[in-house]
């Protein structure tokens, strides 16, 4: 680890995740208070505060565990980072797409809503709460959702499903055609391995393979709302 003036070992480096790609009006909130534009490459350790604007988003990734696409209007934090292997994230509002096809055996990602706790060991899924209605949509694998207010009992949300949560109800359901290909939309953004090595050029060239492939989806949802009435 090296030692620091005194001759004292150097304290341990903080768990923190990587910005790969920062889209629009996105900033983090220090804990001092600070406040600074969130850019590709910057690190977020615990407890920074991210907030995205309209038409904004940014992809972390956190080593072995996977990736977190904050999507916009946004307020995002980390309150654990590989903890004795487990990783926690804060949605104040918002939604956040997690793709956790990293974690190890006994590890495990916990998503807290100002609703609902989402816990997975390695799935694809969007968590959500906006205006009240906390929701979580699973792409790929199966996510416990608990209610923070023992509203519900715990429910096993799996592959193709989605599950909402208002003052008023409770509910599952599957997912429409629609909704799949959003997932797969946000779903785009993969772990790079070895991240910290790579070239700017080379995450450019990333970023521009995946925004080719999200026109393509785009396009099939646009056609897909002109057969499908939007309820």
């Amino acid at each position: 680890p090296g030692s620091d003036k005194t001759g004292q070992p150097a304290p341990p480096q903080q768990a923190g995740a990587t910005v790969m790609f920062s889209v629009g009006d996105v900033t983090v909130k220090k804990t001092d208070g600070t406040t600074a534009v969130l850019s590709a490459n910057n690190t977020v350790v615990k407890d920074d505060v991210i907030i995205t604007g309209p038409d904004s988003f940014v992809v972390l990734q956190v080593d072995e565990t996977g990736t977190f696409r904050i999507n916009e209007n946004s307020v995002f934090s980390l309150s654990r980072i590989k903890d004795s292997g487990d990783t926690e994230c804060k949605l104040d509002k918002g939604s956040v797409y997690s793709k956790l096809g990293k974690i190890r055996k006994g590890e495990s990602c916990r998503i807290n809503s100002v609703t609902y706790l989402a816990s997975v060991r390695g799935t694809e899924f969007l968590s959500s709460y906006i205006e009240g209605k906390g929701e979580v949509s699973v792409l790929d694998g199966k996510v416990l959702v608990e209610a923070v207010s023992k509203k519900f009992e715990e429910k096993m949300v799996e592959s193709g499903t989605g599950f909402s949560i208002t003052d008023n109800e409770v509910k599952t359901y599957r997912l429409s055609s629609r909704n799949i290909l959003l997932l797969k939309k946000f779903s785009l953004y993969d772990y790079v391995q070895d991240l910290k090595n790579k070239s700017e050029s080379e995450m450019k060239q990333i970023f521009e393979d995946i925004l080719k492939k999200e026109k393509e989806i785009d396009a099939e949802i646009k056609e897909l709302d002109k057969t499908v009435p939007q309820i």
